[in-house]
C-alpha cells in the first residue's frame, strides 16, 4: 500500500469501505463503524474540492477518501432511511 500514490490509497480506502458495507449486509461481518452509515457524514458536499469533497459534521470540517475512518470512534448509526441515503450517494458514485 505504501507504493500508492495518495490518490490510488484515497481510492483503495473508498472500495475497502463499499466491501466492508456489502460483508455487513450478507451478515458475514458485524457492524463497522464507517462513515457510510453515519449521521454526521455528508458525501461531496464541497464538490469544489475534489481533494476533500465529503464533510464531517461532528467535526465540521471537510475530508477526502484517503481520510475515511474504518472505525470511528465518533460514529453514531443514522436512522435505517437516512443511511440508506448516504450510502447511496456515497457508495454508487465511483471517482
Amino acid at each position: 500500500v505504501a507504493a500508492l500514490s495518495v490518490e490510488e490509497r484515497a481510492v483503495l480506502l473508498r472500495t475497502l469501505v463499499k466491501i466492508v458495507r456489502r460483508l455487513q449486509l450478507r451478515g458475514e461481518i458485524d457492524v463497522a463503524r464507517t462513515c457510510a452509515g453515519c449521521i454526521y457524514f455528508r458525501p461531496f458536499a464541497h464538490p469544489e474540492n475534489p481533494r476533500a469533497p465529503h464533510h464531517c459534521a461532528f467535526v465540521d470540517a471537510p475530508f477526502g477518501d484517503g481520510s475515511l475512518p474504518v472505525d470511528c470512534p465518533d460514529h453514531v448509526a443514522a436512522p435505517a432511511d437516512v443511511a440508506a441515503e448516504i450510502r447511496r450517494r456515497f457508495l454508487d458514485v465511483v471517482p
